[in-house]
């Protein structure tokens, strides 16, 4: 924030410090809600929630108060879903696979998600900087930027 927005270290960490106490006290109310009301319609709730990027982007440029409410209600939509899906997963499987289980569509769905990102990226042109020429992460492609002086 303080270099794409031009805030202050002090503000840009404040923000921080505000959407973390944000997340903490909503992650006691959120998993009230989430025994009350059912893991499912939560988890529903929070990932419909999710369309407010855009407006929480305007919102963290506009002014420090924009900013602090832009970064503290994506924070809240995330102790939804941190306080629902880990009992979710443990209400589908049984203990004997339960590890198994939830890593066989954890692995595939960032598998799905992230192994095709960098190969599309560098495809349409975006990211040439040194985080999409990492070596850790895709080692067999090669890196078009030049090296670090």
């Amino acid at each position: 924030m303080s270099g794409e927005l031009g805030y202050s270290r002090a503000r840009a960490q404040l923000t921080n410090v505000v959407s973390m106490l944000a997340y903490s006290v909503a992650c006691v109310f959120a998993a009230v809600a989430g025994d009350r009301f059912g893991r499912r319609p939560m988890l529903i709730a929070a990932c419909s929630g999710f369309v407010l990027p855009l407006p929480a982007f305007w919102l963290m440029g506009s002014w420090l108060g924009g900013a602090l409410v832009g970064t503290s209600v994506p924070a809240m939509l995330v102790s939804v879903i941190g306080t629902s899906n880990v009992p979710a997963l443990v209400e589908m499987f049984p203990a004997k696979v339960r590890a198994s289980g939830s890593a066989i569509g954890y692995t595939a769905a960032c598998g799905l998600d992230r192994g095709p990102g960098l190969v599309l990226s560098r495809s349409i042109g975006v990211g040439r900087g040194a985080l999409a020429c990492s070596r850790s992460a895709a080692p067999s492609l090669p890196c078009s930027s030049p090296p670090p002086s």
